[in-house]
């Protein structure tokens, strides 16, 4: 069975199988939820 991938979240550091969240210029940042991308997607 696959291991499930898991990331240090961009913005609050847990580590967490990734929630992918590409910004307006391209970037890709990698958060562990979707409610942290919604808390502090717009920082950055």
């Amino acid at each position: 069975m696959e291991k499930e991938r898991k990331v240090k979240c961009a913005v609050c550091g847990k580590v967490k199988p990734p929630c992918i969240f590409i910004s307006t210029n391209g970037k890709v940042f990698e958060f562990c939820s979707v409610g942290c991308r919604e808390k502090y997607g717009d920082a950055i």
